[in-house]
């Protein structure tokens, strides 16, 4: 049976992937135990344990109420934009090139802001739980000299400095004083 070229690349994939499995499965899989029903049951109990401190700690719960809050003004704020977004429209269809360049750009920086507004309060959240989690397993400096909970805590900071700068530019954009969330 001739397979043509591909066809020939394609089984001869096959069969390398099955010994790279094959061998993996040898190398690494044989010396590992089950383990007993009793380590089962309390590797779960510590799990949950951590999972419900986790849910519980005021760093999460501030994300949550964040999260939330953000949402609700992202529902509530639909006729500020609107009305902001037709007050850059009118100052485009001024005749002088110059002012029109400019309510694009005042458009786009109200769009981006917007844009990493709602991208980051879906994140902080769940962000925000990985690296308790991370400190509750493993310490404040924990496995891996703590690289994965100091990673997750440079993303949170990040994403609030980003958050922040966001915010005050759509303060400026819709002409608020303050902003409750």
């Amino acid at each position: 049976m001739f397979l043509g070229f591909n066809g020939t690349l394609a089984r001869a994939r096959e069969q390398l992937d099955a010994l790279s499995a094959n061998r993996f499965a040898d190398e690494f899989l044989d010396d590992v135990e089950e383990p007993s029903e009793n380590e089962m049951r309390e590797f779960m109990q510590q799990e949950n344990e951590i999972r419900r401190a986790v849910h519980a700690h005021p760093l999460v719960m501030i994300a949550r109420n964040y999260r939330a809050g953000v949402a609700q003004w992202l529902e509530s704020a639909k006729a500020d934009i609107a009305e902001a977004v037709e007050n850059i429209v009118a100052q485009a269809r001024c005749e002088t090139e110059s002012i029109a360049g400019t309510a694009r750009k005042d458009f786009e920086k109200l769009e981006d802001m917007i844009e990493v507004v709602t991208w980051y309060h879906t994140l902080l959240q769940p962000n925000t739980c990985r690296f308790v989690q991370d400190i509750l397993e493993d310490g404040p400096v924990g496995g891996l000299d703590g690289e994965d909970a100091l990673g997750t805590a440079k993303l949170l900071l990040v994403s609030a400095d980003r958050s922040i700068t966001a915010w005050k530019r759509i303060l400026e954009h819709l002409k608020l004083k303050t902003l409750t969330i």
